[in-house]
C-alpha cells in the first residue's frame, strides 16, 4: 500500500489522501479538507503540542455536530523509536479547550519510512458560537526532552478535514464512561487471558439514543486506542502484563461494531442487530500504541421494530500474545477513545 495513494470519493466524506485499509467511507461530503502551507519539522519536546493546521473558525448553534477526519504523514531526523502524538483540539471563542482528542504510536523504522496516523472526532457544539479547531502533534523522545530529534509531517499527505454541519439531534457521541471497570484497574478495562474482563469485551459502549423519524440511516465510527500490555510496560498495571516470554510480540486482538435497534427506549430486548465484518488488529511490541478505526455505514432504521433506539458498542476479542488496554475517553470530548454516530438519507 501507498501512502501516495490519493483518491477524491465521489460521495464519500473525504476528499484527500487516504489509507487503503481505512473506511472512510461516509454520506457526507467534505466541506472543507485544509492541508499545511509546508512541511512542519515537529521537536522531541513531549508534552509540548505544536500546531499543524488551523481551520477558519466555525459557526454552530448549540447541538449542531461535524465530523472531523484528519491524518498526519511523517518522516524522521533519524533512525530512534520515538513516540508520536496527532491530536485535533477546539476552542471556544474565550480560548477554552472544549474538544480535545488525540492518538499514540511509536515510530520506528529508518528516517525516510513514511509513518501514517489518523484521527477522527464528532464535534458538538456545547452552545452557539464560533469555534476553532486545529490538527497538533508531539514526539516524544525516551531519554528526554530532546528538541535536536524531530518528525516532519509532510504538507502534501498532513491534512484536516470537516463535514458540513448536522442538525441538532442528529449526532451522537461517547467515549469509555459507560464501560464496566474490573479490579486492575479502576480507569479502564484490560481484555485477555485471566484478566476480569476474560478475553472478550464490549468496548466504548453508547447512551440509549433516538434517531429521528426522518432518518432512515446510521452511520457508525468507533476509535478504539489500544496498548499492548507486554511484559515491563508501565502504561499497564502488573496484574495486566503479559509474561517475559512475550515481552517482544505485541498483541493481536480481533474488532466488530454492534448496532443494536432496541425494542423500546427501556427495554433490554434487542430488537435488529447489525455487526460490521471482524477487523483483525496487531499492535507490534515497538508500537505500544494504536489506533483502531472501526466504521459501519448505512444501517437502516428497521421499521419492524417498536422505536428507533439505539445502542452501539464494540467487541475487542483477544486473539494472541499480551494482553490489551483499551485506553480512556471522556464523552467523546477529550481522551483518547471516542465513538459516535449520525444520521442521514
Amino acid at each position: 500500500m501507498s501512502l501516495y495513494n490519493c483518491v477524491a470519493l465521489a460521495s464519500g466524506f473525504l476528499l484527500g489522501c487516504i489509507d487503503d485499509e481505512l473506511d472512510l467511507e461516509t454520506a457526507e461530503s467534505a466541506s472543507t479538507t485544509t492541508y499545511p502551507d509546508s512541511s512542519i519539522a515537529i521537536p522531541a519536546d513531549f508534552p509540548a503540542n505544536h500546531p499543524l493546521i488551523k481551520q477558519d473558525p466555525l459557526h454552530l448553534e448549540q447541538g449542531e455536530s461535524v465530523v472531523f477526519l484528519s491524518k498526519g504523514v511523517t518522516t524522521s531526523s533519524d533512525s530512534e523509536i520515538r513516540m508520536q502524538e496527532l491530536g485535533i483540539q477546539c476552542t471556544d471563542s474565550d480560548g477554552r479547550t472544549v474538544e480535545k482528542i488525540h492518538s499514540t504510536e511509536n515510530r520506528n523504522g529508518g528516517s525516510s519510512t513514511l509513518r501514517a496516523q489518523n484521527t477522527r472526532l464528532l464535534f458538538t457544539a456545547p452552545k452557539s458560537g464560533d469555534f476553532e479547531c486545529w490538527l497538533f502533534a508531539a514526539a516524544k523522545d525516551f531519554d528526554g526532552v530532546n528538541p535536536s530529534a524531530f518528525h516532519t509531517y509532510l504538507a502534501s499527505e498532513t491534512y484536516l478535514s470537516r463535514s458540513a454541519p448536522k442538525a441538532v439531534g442528529n449526532g451522537w457521541r461517547w467515549g469509555t464512561e459507560n464501560d464496566p471497570r474490573y479490579s486492575e484497574d479502576p480507569d479502564v478495562v484490560h481484555v485477555g487471558p485471566g484478566l476480569g474482563a476474560g478475553t472478550s469485551e464490549y468496548a466504548l459502549r453508547s447512551r440509549r439514543f433516538q434517531v429521528p423519524a426522518d432518518l432512515p440511516s446510521i452511520d457508525a465510527r468507533f476509535e478504539l486506542e489500544l496498548t499492548t500490555c507486554k511484559d515491563g510496560n508501565p502504561n499497564c498495571t502488573s496484574s495486566t502484563r503479559g509474561s517475559w516470554w512475550d515481552r517482544w510480540d505485541g498483541s493481536t486482538v480481533d474488532l466488530q461494531i454492534y448496532v443494536q435497534q432496541m425494542a423500546s427506549s427501556t427495554s433490554s430486548t434487542v430488537c435488529k442487530l447489525t455487526t460490521s465484518p471482524v477487523q483483525r488488529l496487531t499492535i507490534f511490541s515497538d508500537e505500544v500504541h494504536k489506533k483502531a478505526h472501526l466504521a459501519l455505514d448505512n444501517v437502516a432504521v428497521s421499521s419492524a421494530c417498536p422505536g428507533r433506539t439505539f445502542i452501539l458498542k464494540a467487541l475487542v476479542t483477544w486473539i494472541s500474545d499480551n494482553p490489551v488496554r483499551i485506553e480512556p475517553g471522556n464523552e467523546g470530548r477529550t481522551g483518547y477513545s471516542t465513538g459516535f454516530a449520525y444520521g442521514h438519507q
